[in-house]
C-alpha cells in the first residue's frame, strides 16, 4: 500500500454514507493522471448494494436503477461514458443530474417524447449516489458545461497526483514483483464495509461550527484558471456557494463516526475530514 491510504479510507467513508438516516449518500469524482490507479481505488470502495458498471447510457442506467436499487453506482472510468456521441452523452448527464439531485423527474428523449420517468423512484424516497473517475484532460473538456448544468455541485472532487518520491517507491515495488494495482488493493479487505439499516448519528454543535468554517475555506479550492483564445486568463469558481459542500461534509463526518462503530461524531472524524479536504479541489492536484 503506497500513498493512497487516505484516499481509500475516504472512499470507504463515502460509501458508508448510505447508512446515515435522513440524508442522501455522498457522490464524488476522482480526478487524476492516466495510470494513477483511479479505477482500483473505486473498486476498493465497492460493497454490497453498490454496483460497478463499465459503461452505460441514460436509458440502460434507468432500467438498471429501477430494477436493482443500488445505493451507489460506481463507474471506474467516466471517460468511456462521456465519449459517446454528444446527444447520448448529454442525455446521460441529464439523467444523472436528476437522479442525484432534486431535478426533473421526467427526462425527454432525443425525439422530444418522454424517455423514462423517475416519479415512482422519487415518490418512494429512493436515493442513489455516484462514484466515478476521470483524467484532468477529459474533465477540463467538460467542466464548463457541467458547471452550467449544476452537475459539478453533485460530485465532490478528489484531485490527486503522485509526488516523485511516491513514484520511486511504486517502481521499486514493481521491480520486486508487485503489480501496482495490488499495491492499491492491499489497503482494503473485501467485506469490511457493509451497508446496513440507516442510523441517526449525533453531530455536536462545536464540531458543526468547525465544519461550517472548513466548508467555506474549502470552497476557495473549487475553482480553476481559464485561458481564453486571446491568451487572457480568469479564475472560474466551479461552485458558487458552500451550502452543498457544507451538507456533504456533515454527512462525511457522520459516516466516519458510523464506520468507527459510533453514533456520535468526534474530533477524530473532523480531523480526518480536515486532512482529506486537501484533495477537494480543482485548482491543482494534491500530491500523495
Amino acid at each position: 500500500m503506497i500513498g493512497t491510504e487516505i484516499l481509500i479510507k475516504a472512499l470507504r467513508v463515502i460509501q458508508f454514507s448510505s447508512n446515515i438516516a435522513g440524508t442522501r449518500p455522498l457522490s464524488a469524482i476522482i480526478i487524476g493522471p492516466s495510470g494513477a490507479g483511479k479505477s482500483m481505488l473505486l473498486m476498493n470502495a465497492a460493497f454490497e448494494r453498490s454496483k460497478v458498471l463499465g459503461d452505460f447510457t441514460s436509458e440502460s442506467l434507468f432500467r438498471f436503477v429501477d430494477k436493482e436499487r443500488p445505493t451507489h453506482i460506481i463507474v471506474p472510468d467516466f471517460n468511456t461514458v462521456i465519449s459517446h456521441k454528444a446527444s447520448v452523452a448529454n442525455l446521460t448527464v441529464s439523467f444523472l443530474l436528476s437522479l442525484l439531485g432534486e431535478g426533473a423527474s421526467e427526462i425527454p428523449g432525443i425525439d422530444g417524447r418522454s424517455k423514462f420517468n423517475l416519479h415512482d423512484l422519487l415518490k418512494e424516497g429512493y436515493h442513489c449516489a455516484f462514484l466515478t473517475a476521470t483524467t484532468w484532460q477529459m474533465f477540463r473538456a467538460k467542466r464548463g458545461k457541467w458547471r452550467d448544468l449544476g452537475f459539478l455541485r453533485r460530485l465532490v472532487p478528489i484531485y490527486y497526483s503522485y509526488r516523485p518520491a511516491t513514484v520511486v517507491s511504486i517502481n521499486k515495488s514493481i521491480q520486486n514483483g508487485m503489480r501496482h494495482e495490488y499495491i492499491v488493493n492491499a489497503g482494503h479487505k473485501k467485506g469490511t464495509t457493509k451497508s446496513g439499516k440507516p442510523e441517526n448519528v449525533k453531530l455536536p454543535d462545536e464540531i458543526a461550527q468547525e465544519i461550517n468554517v472548513l466548508s467555506s475555506q474549502t470552497l476557495n479550492q473549487l475553482s480553476w484558471t481559464y485561458k481564453s483564445k486571446s491568451g487572457s486568463t480568469s479564475n472560474v469558481q466551479a461552485v458558487d456557494y458552500s451550502f452543498d459542500l457544507h451538507l456533504w461534509m456533515q454527512t462525511f463526518v457522520k459516516a466516519s463516526a458510523l464506520l468507527r462503530g459510533s453514533k456520535t461524531v468526534e474530533k477524530s472524524d473532523l480531523a480526518f475530514l480536515a486532512d482529506f479536504s486537501r484533495f477537494i479541489r480543482y485548482d491543482r492536484p494534491e500530491e500523495i
